[in-house]
C-alpha cells in the first residue's frame, strides 16, 4: 500500500527553505518585535528596540486596494450555439454561493483570502468539490441539492506534484480543534484539544491522517485532483538546486532585508537618544585610585562635586555616531520606498499637486505590484471556475439551482457543455490617476486621436468598447430627433405604468411609429414621410379636420396605427 503521507512529508522538506521565507514574511506583516542582535547572533543588552510598522502598512494597503478591484467574468467561445451568458451567469453564482456558505461557516471569504495569500505567500490553493446531496425542503419533502464547496487552502501548509496533465496529487496539514475535528469526522479518536489533519488527494483517492495515522482512505470519483493552485509569475524561474525559495515571491521580496536594518537603524537613534537623557561620563582622578562620586549626586541639578586640579567629570566621545545613522536610515529609507508604495500611492499627495505625467507614472509604479497579484487570482478563479463547471456536469443531473438565498437560478446542465474559456478580468481604479489621464485624454482628441484609441490606450477604461456604443447612441439622438423618439417611444411602451403607456401612445401616434412593429428589419412611415427633411419632425396631426385633443381620455383612443405606419422591408 502506498504511504501517502510520507510523500507529504518528503515535499514539506523539500520547501523547508521556501516555508522558513514564508515565515519571515509572515513575522514582518504582523510587526513581530524587533530585538538587536550583534554579529554572532545575541541580543544585544541596554538597547531600545523600535518596530516600524511600514511592512503591515504596505500590505493592509495593497491588500485593501486588490479588494476593490473591478471583477469582469467572461466566457469566451467560437461555437456560436455556446450558452456564454448562461455559463457566465452559473461561475458568478457559483462563486456566489459558495461566499455564502463560507460566511455561515465562519470563514473567509475567497477573494479577500486570496489576495492575502498572494501577498504575503506568494501563492494560493483551493480544494474544489461542488457535488449533489440529499436535503429537504421547507415542507419536508427530500430534495437534491447543490453543494457549492470551495475551500482556501494556506499555501504555507499545502504541498503538491505536478503531473503532465496537471496535479499529480495535493495535500493539506492544518492543527484545527477536537470540536472542529469531530464535527467532521464524529468517530475520530483524539485524546488532546488540537490535532493534526493531513487531506491527501490523487487521481485516485482521498486519505485522511489525524495525528499522522490514517483514518479514512476512500475512493476519488471524480477522476482528477480537484484542487487549484496559482503561484505570483514574480521571482526567480530558473532550475537551480536552491530556487524553490525564490519561487512565487510575496510583496515584501523587494524589501525583505531592508526592513531589519531600518529597525536596527531607528533603535541605534532610540538608544542614543535615551543615552541623550542620561549620558555616560567618565571621572577623571590622579592615578584613577579615587573613587567616583554617585552619578545621580553628580548630575543633580545645581549640584556642586569638587575633584582633583586637572580630573573630575568628562563627557565620553561616541565620535558621528548618530549623523552616520541619520545618512545610513536616508538611504535604506529610500530603497524600501522604491520597494514598495510611496506616500503617495497611499493617499498623502502633497500640497502643491502633481502633474498628469507625475500621476500617470505613479499609477504605473502601483501597477508593478498590484497587476501581478491580480493576474494570479484571475488564474485561479479561471481554474476554480473550469473545475467548477465540470464538476455540476459530472453529477448526471438534469438541472441545479445555484445562487444566494433569494436570488438563487436554476441552470440548465445541458447549456454548460461545450467547447468555452471562462475569462477572469481585473481593474483597479484610482481617482486621482483617471483625473490625470481624462486631461491627457482631452489633449489627445485635441489633435485628432480616435475616440477609440483614447478610450482604449489612454483612458484605459475596462468598459471602453460599451462607452463607445453608448456614445454613438448618443450621438444618433443628437443627429435624428426621430432616433431619440424611437427609443424613447419603446422604453414606455415596456413599462408597466399606465402613464408611461399612454405617453408612448401619444408620441407613437405624433410620429406615426407602430409600436408593436419597433424592431430591426422595419422602415417606418415617419422615415418615409422626412427623405430630404432629415433634423426636423413631420408632425401628423392626430385627428383629421379636428383640433388637437388636449385631454388625457382623448390621447388614450388614438390609433395606434395611423395611416403611413411601419411596413417590412422586402
Amino acid at each position: 500500500m502506498t504511504d501517502y503521507l510520507q510523500q507529504v512529508k518528503d515535499k514539506e522538506e523539500q520547501e523547508s527553505e521556501l516555508r522558513k521565507r514564508m515565515d519571515n514574511d509572515r513575522d514582518l506583516a504582523r510587526l513581530s518585535a524587533y530585538s538587536m542582535k550583534d554579529i554572532k547572533g545575541r541580543n544585544v543588552p541596554d538597547v531600545v528596540n523600535v518596530t516600524l510598522n511600514k511592512p503591515s502598512v504596505f500590505a493592509s494597503n495593497v491588500e485593501a486596494a486588490l479588494n476593490k478591484a473591478i471583477e469582469q467574468v467572461s466566457v469566451i467561445s467560437e461555437d456560436p450555439k455556446c450558452k456564454t451568458e448562461v455559463i457566465a451567469d452559473c461561475v458568478r453564482a457559483g462563486f456566489a454561493s459558495a461566499n455564502a456558505r463560507a460566511r455561515r461557516q465562519g470563514k473567509w471569504p475567497l477573494n479577500p483570502y486570496f489576495d492575502q495569500q498572494l501577498c504575503r505567500r506568494g501563492g494560493a490553493v483551493a480544494r474544489v468539490a461542488f457535488r449533489m446531496a440529499d436535503a429537504k425542503d421547507a415542507k419536508g419533502k427530500a430534495i437534491r441539492v447543490l453543494i457549492p464547496d470551495i475551500t482556501p487552502w494556506d499555501r504555507r501548509f499545502a504541498v503538491y506534484e505536478t503531473g503532465d496533465d496537471g496535479l499529480s496529487w495535493a495535500a493539506y496539514r492544518t492543527k484545527r480543534t477536537k470540536g472542529d475535528i469531530l464535527s467532521q469526522y464524529p468517530d475520530a479518536s483524539i485524546s488532546s484539544q488540537f490535532a493534526e489533519v493531513v487531506d491527501y488527494w490523487n487521481n485516485e483517492v482521498n486519505a485522511i491522517y489525524i495525528n499522522n495515522n490514517l483514518y479514512l482512505e476512500q475512493e476519488n470519483t471524480l477522476g482528477f485532483v480537484p484542487v487549484c493552485v496559482q503561484n505570483v509569475t514574480l521571482g526567480s524561474m530558473m532550475s537551480d538546486e536552491d530556487d524553490l525559495k525564490y519561487q512565487g515571491e510575496s510583496i515584501f521580496y523587494m524589501i525583505r532585508d531592508a526592513i531589519p536594518e531600518l529597525n536596527r537603524l531607528v533603535s541605534i537613534m532610540q538608544t542614543l537618544n535615551m543615552i541623550g537623557i542620561k549620558p555616560p561620563k567618565e571621572w577623571q582622578s590622579q592615578g584613577g585610585q579615587q573613587e567616583p562620586p554617585d552619578y545621580t549626586d553628580v548630575m543633580a541639578a545645581g549640584s556642586i562635586t569638587a575633584s582633583e586640579t586637572g580630573g573630575g567629570i568628562k563627557d565620553i566621545n561616541f565620535g558621528d555616531l548618530k549623523n552616520a545613522a541619520m545618512y545610513a536610515l536616508q538611504i535604506i529609507d529610500k530603497a524600501i520606498t522604491e520597494g514598495s508604495l510611496d506616500i503617495i500611492n497611499v493617499g498623502d499627495i502633497p500640497s502643491g499637486g502633481l502633474s498628469a505625467v507625475a500621476l500617470i507614472q505613479i499609477g504605473e509604479g502601483r501597477d508593478q505590484i498590484f497587476l501581478p497579484r491580480l493576474a494570479a487570482r484571475g488564474f485561479l478563479n479561471q481554474q476554480i471556475a473550469d473545475m467548477m463547471l465540470h464538476q455540476i456536469i459530472l453529477t448526471g443531473e438534469s438541472s441545479v439551482q445555484i445562487g444566494t438565498k433569494g436570488r438563487a437560478r436554476t441552470f440548465q446542465v445541458s447549456q454548460l457543455q461545450g467547447e468555452y474559456e471562462v475569462e477572469f478580468r481585473y481593474f483597479v481604479n484610482s481617482p486621482k490617476v483617471d483625473i490625470a489621464r481624462y486631461q491627457i485624454a482631452q489633449s489627445a482628441m485635441a489633435l485628432g486621436m480616435s475616440k477609440q484609441d483614447v478610450w482604449k490606450d489612454i483612458i484605459q477604461h475596462p468598459e471602453y468598447e460599451e462607452i463607445l456604443k453608448n456614445s454613438s447612441r448618443q450621438e444618433a439622438e443628437q443627429l435624428s430627433p426621430f432616433v431619440k423618439a424611437l427609443r424613447i417611444i419603446r422604453d414606455l411602451s415596456e413599462s408597466n405604468d399606465d402613464d408611461d403607456q399612454l405617453a408612448a401612445d401619444i408620441l407613437a401616434a405624433q410620429y406615426n411609429i407602430d409600436i408593436n412593429n419597433i424592431q430591426p428589419g422595419m422602415i417606418s412611415g415617419m422615415a418615409q414621410q422626412q427623405q430630404g427633411q432629415i433634423g426636423a419632425p413631420n408632425l401628423t396631426p392626430l385627428l383629421q379636420g379636428a383640433e388637437r385633443p388636449n385631454s388625457a381620455k382623448e390621447a388614450a383612443q388614438l390609433q395606434k396605427v395611423p395611416q403611413g405606419g411601419m411596413v417590412r422591408s422586402e
